[in-house]
């Protein structure tokens, strides 16, 4: 008698999905498994079941119950599996593999990590399989728990790389921010971290579209009741002038008591995501310097890489009366009069602006 694995893989195979027999728990121990054809007699009793994922197949493992209740609000519908209800992996065909740049692991890129249990798992085109991901009947080996199928296995929908990488890393800032959201449930707090979040990301260059999409996931998953509060917070933010919003320096403050270790910032700022930032806020001042360096027309042997915020703000100064820098801080002319208004962030783009118009 069949066992339901078996039964799966001979559904699978039919419909020619590289199915893997799994013969030690979630691993496959078995000889050039990378690129042999399988039968169904390879699939004994006791062994799992795995997808291969090859052939444009990419899985998008939901690890943190944070990615898993906000998938459905950034990812589009598409064959799901998981266990006890939950949705932890979500499979696509890619429309363009020959796009494919391999993994993207967010909860092993760095020193740390991101903090994000997110990992998008593919063969990059044009190399052998390396990754595989277990699938339903197969039972948990540490667990014990039977993976269900939530939709249709055979039918993953068809995506393009680019849509379904900047999907990801949209869902990756959604999932942390749920994180530390949720972090400061008991205390108070929630109305100013909104606030901070929606000027860091107006620094960030994100479209108020998007970041609204964010906040409006973020909120439904953690129940907020006071919604109208937070979704004002973001108008407000965006709609401030430059010298009357928070910035990502306020919310570095906030996240060093929330949680020190948190990369928030950084996913802000991330290159996967479906926007084109001008330029990185946040930067060291050699990174300043070595980002405004292409724009300057300065005399030859002047190093801007090893200049301090001060000198660059000097240089910056000789070209414009509008823009200065004291004590650390930068200021802002106002249009009429000799008051002066400090600017939370870096007027990086204006910087920028001035060289480019000095050319």
């Amino acid at each position: 008698m069949s066992t339901p694995v078996q039964l799966a893989a001979s559904r699978l195979l039919a419909s020619n999905t590289p199915v893997i027999p799994l013969n030690h728990g979630k691993a496959c121990r078995l000889h050039k498994w990378p690129e042999k054809a399988f039968a169904i007699g390879d699939f004994q009793a006791g062994y799992n079941i795995g997808l291969r994922l090859e052939e444009g197949y990419v899985d998008v493992d939901l690890d943190s119950r944070e990615g898993s209740a906000l998938a459905k609000h950034f990812l589009p519908p598409t064959a799901t599996f998981g266990h006890t209800g939950r949705t932890t992996h979500a499979l696509y065909r890619l429309s363009d593999p020959t796009s494919c740049d391999g993994r993207i692991d967010l909860a092993g890129l760095g020193r740390r990590g991101y903090n994000v249990k997110l990992d998008l798992r593919c063969t990059e085109y044009g190399k052998k399989a390396k990754f595989y991901t277990m699938v339903p009947p197969s039972v948990h080996p540490d667990t014990h728990q039977t993976l269900e199928w939530l939709t249709q296995p055979e039918n993953p929908s068809s995506i393009s790389w680019a849509e379904l990488t900047s999907r990801f890393f949209t869902l990756a800032v959604a999932s942390e921010f749920l994180r530390l959201y949720n972090l400061l449930d008991g205390l108070s707090g929630h109305h100013s971290f909104g606030l901070f979040v929606a000027g860091a990301m107006r620094s960030c260059e994100w479209p108020q579209e998007l970041a609204q999409d964010v906040f409006d996931a973020v909120m439904a998953e953690a129940a907020e009741p006071d919604l109208e509060d937070r979704l004002g917070a973001l108008r407000s933010s965006y709609d401030a002038d430059d010298g009357h919003r928070t910035g990502i320096p306020t919310l570095v403050n906030a996240l060093d008591r929330i949680d020190p270790l948190s990369r928030f910032v950084e996913l802000l700022q991330h290159p996967g995501l479906p926007f084109a930032a001008t330029i990185t806020k946040g930067m060291s001042s050699a990174s300043k310097s070595a980002a405004v360096a292409p724009l300057l027309d300065l005399a030859d042997g002047l190093q801007l890489d090893a200049l301090e915020d001060y000198q660059l703000a000097q240089l910056m100064h000789s070209m414009t009366d509008g823009l200065v820098r004291h004590q650390k801080k930068w200021y802002e002319r106002m249009p009429h009069g000799n008051e002066w208004r400090e600017l939370r962030d870096p007027p990086i783009d204006r910087v920028i602006a001035v060289a480019a118009s000095l050319r």
